[in-house]
């Protein structure tokens, strides 16, 4: 396992080279199919109680009706989430807010979690299916040797925790063309 690393506030992390050119032809559409990556800084690593902050985070911002959550996870140093913008806010400034509500526990208690300036985002096309990505999604722990069975990772749309609060019905049966096992 990799050792963890902590910044502490005020402690300077450097950004990756070339992280603008991420933002390069990016748009925002409202009720656009969101599917997103965060990572945070190479060396670190999310306690239980961070993704645990993250999770909350996801869920206030879907609980508010600013996105249609789709499926998530919470890795040990990113995090994927598939999602449909429900405001006429940006992408960017919708996964800014998440992280930096996110962050404001673990601030609290003078660690920080070390979010890259960046993310990956990829807005899905109506022929994408939508099946295959939450597999991706939610079979990440297990792909990564976490876990043996995807449910049984505290911080995915997987767990039985958050199957019943999820908004997949908000994309239609079209979009759901295989089964989710």
């Amino acid at each position: 396992m990799q050792q963890s690393h902590v910044v502490h506030q005020g402690e300077r992390v450097n950004s990756l080279p070339h992280s603008a050119s991420l933002r390069r032809g990016r748009v925002s559409e409202y009720l656009g199919l969101y599917y997103i990556t965060k990572c945070i800084k190479k060396g670190c690593e999310l306690s239980d109680t961070q993704r645990a902050d993250i999770v909350d985070s996801i869920y206030y911002f879907r609980d508010r009706d600013l996105i249609a959550l789709h499926a998530f996870v919470v890795m040990t140093d990113h995090l994927h989430l598939l999602f449909n913008l429900k405001d006429d806010r940006n992408i960017g400034f919708v996964v800014a807010q998440l992280c930096r509500r996110a962050s404001f526990p673990s601030r609290q208690r003078k660690v920080i979690i070390a979010w890259q300036d960046e993310y990956h985002d990829h807005k899905l096309r109506l022929n994408e299916n939508v099946v295959d990505i939450v597999k991706y999604i939610e079979g990440n722990p297990v792909r990564k040797g976490l876990v043996n069975d995807c449910g049984d990772w505290k911080w995915s749309s997987a767990h039985a925790d958050y199957r019943n609060r999820l908004d997949r019905c908000f994309l239609g049966h079209e979009r759901w063309e295989g089964r989710l096992g």
